[in-house]
């Protein structure tokens, strides 16, 4: 004889609720629902349906989504669960299936251990239901405010509470809460913030990374345990920048920037910076405090680059018209086999202003004259040496014996990942497909390795003060363009007191 009601057993678990006792496991839901359905006749459970990690308080869950989809399409009359906890926390929604959606339905609803059936007498008018789901709701809210004050006190005390280490970094084997260097990954971030100090945009960075095959952090994340894993890049201006503007990289933490404005909202919010936490020399740094304030700084300052170059434009940004006030612009114009390069008023073609253009190597040369007469006269032969020292602290990461010895270390790795995707190709876990572009992408990666050492090995940086882009805004804060013949330069630094403006 066919059972009169055909059931859905809806099982949940989550640690966001606080629910981690051995009772409330999905094997011990599983267990009691199971027994209930022994002693009656008229149920048959026809299938299972099971948010494990999912919080009670939404009831966006994937498998709830599901049991009512089965509610809606008549798969099933009924549904348990093995108390009211398990159905959610939310003290609203939780009453609107319990007293309005289920009955409209035509669902019975059984919540085993609160002994709940909504096929007893007096179902709709008991107000224990109502009752308990406010008890749910509010154990949750409860645990929520805990867990959040808990997760303030790690912040507060400088631990690193995040899912994952941010690129550069892994979490510490003895400590989760710290952090230390990822080998590869923080070289590339030194790299990184090293490109941007030498005046090259967000922009052509990515785009050097992408060439290199370098993987953007959440891809390096994924495929840096697999092995044989296909290779994949696309770094972005956006991802560059993240990294620039991080001060995760200085040795300081900085966490709880966004919140939600209790438990039951999931959606995130920027909260005020004097509410953030922030713990200096948590861990080691990648790059030190005086060469990201300064990269920071440039990223500030609207700036153009050309097409056929990495670097930005030495005066873009800071560059104005005497006249109307407008920024100058850099423009390249090829005439008959000739290129000339000029800073134009933004204003002119528009016809706002007749203060037309200058040549630009021309104003550069000066600008950077300007730099060192008053870098030496105002600020003395000690802070001029701080200036330089940043360029020089910088140009020995490019030169230094360390990089050259990381880059041909990777190169005999190289070889060794080649030689096992050889070794697999001979015992046909390998297809050819895979094993040429498998090849394709680690020889490229290699070439580019060798090329990189031996430029390391013939050519160093210049750590000229005067040409250098972030040189030029570490003293100057503006520039104007009055004449042909006449500029004004306001200077970062106090020409009485001889000191830099912080």
């Amino acid at each position: 004889m066919p059972k009169e009601y055909k059931a859905a057993a809806y099982l949940r678990l989550s640690k966001d609720d606080g629910d981690k006792d051995e009772s409330n496991s999905i094997q011990s839901q599983r267990k009691i629902i199971s027994e209930f359905i022994k002693s009656r006749d008229d149920i048959e459970i026809i299938n299972e349906r099971i948010d494990d990690g999912f919080s009670g308080v939404s009831f966006e869950r994937p498998a709830f989504k599901a049991l009512i989809d089965d509610i809606k399409n008549r798969n099933i009359n009924c549904v348990i669960v093995k108390d009211l906890s398990r159905l959610g926390r939310n003290y609203i929604e939780s009453g609107y299936y319990i007293e309005r959606f289920f009955p409209s339905e035509g669902i019975r609803f059984i919540a085993v251990t609160d002994c709940i059936d909504s096929l007893k007498k007096g179902f709709g008018d008991s107000l224990l239901i109502p009752f308990k789901n406010l008890l749910n709701d509010s154990y949750s809210a409860d645990i929520s405010s805990k867990i959040r004050a808990s997760l303030d006190i790690k912040r507060k005390n400088g631990e690193f509470i995040g899912a994952f280490a941010p690129y550069g970094y892994k979490k510490d084997s003895k400590n989760k809460n710290c952090l230390v260097k990822d080998e590869y990954s923080s070289f590339i971030v030194m790299n990184i913030f090293l490109m941007a100090f030498l005046g090259i945009s967000c922009g052509r960075i990515a785009e050097r990374l992408n060439n290199s095959g370098v993987l953007p952090p959440e891809k390096y994340c994924r495929n840096k345990e697999v092995k044989n894993a296909k290779p994949v890049y696309n770094w972005s201006t956006s991802e560059v920048k993240n990294i620039l503007t991080n001060e995760v990289y200085t040795g300081c933490l900085v966490q709880g920037k966004k919140s939600t404005p209790n438990h039951k909202i999931k959606k995130y919010t920027l909260k005020p910076e004097n509410m953030w936490f922030k713990a200096s020399n948590t861990h080691e740094a990648v790059i030190n405090k005086s060469i990201f304030n300064t990269v920071n700084r440039t990223l500030k300052i609207s700036a153009r680059t050309s097409s056929d170059s990495l670097f930005i434009y030495q005066l873009s940004g800071i560059l104005y018209c005497g006249k109307c006030k407008m920024k100058m612009v850099h423009h390249t114009i090829n005439s008959n086999g000739f290129k000339y390069m000029y800073y134009m008023c933004s204003g002119y073609k528009k016809g706002l202003c007749k203060n037309s253009a200058v040549e630009s190597k021309s104003i550069e040369y000066t600008v950077s004259n300007v730099i060192n007469m008053y870098a030496l006269l105002y600020l003395g032969t000690q802070k001029v040496y701080k200036i330089n020292s940043k360029l020089k602290d910088l140009s020995c990461i490019l030169n230094t014996e360390h990089e050259i010895d990381f880059f041909e270390k990777r190169v005999d790795e190289i070889n060794r990942i080649i030689s096992y995707i050889d070794t697999d190709r001979k015992k046909g876990i390998l297809s050819k497909e895979d094993e040429k572009e498998l090849k394709d992408f680690y020889l490229k990666e290699k070439k580019t390795l060798i090329s990189r050492i031996e430029g390391l090995l013939n050519n160093k940086p210049e750590e000229d003060l005067c040409n250098q882009r972030t040189a030029t805004l570490e003293l100057i804060k503006n520039i104007f363009v009055c004449s042909s013949n006449l500029i004004e330069i306001e200077l970062k630094f106090s020409l009485q007191a001889g000191g830099l403006y912080v």
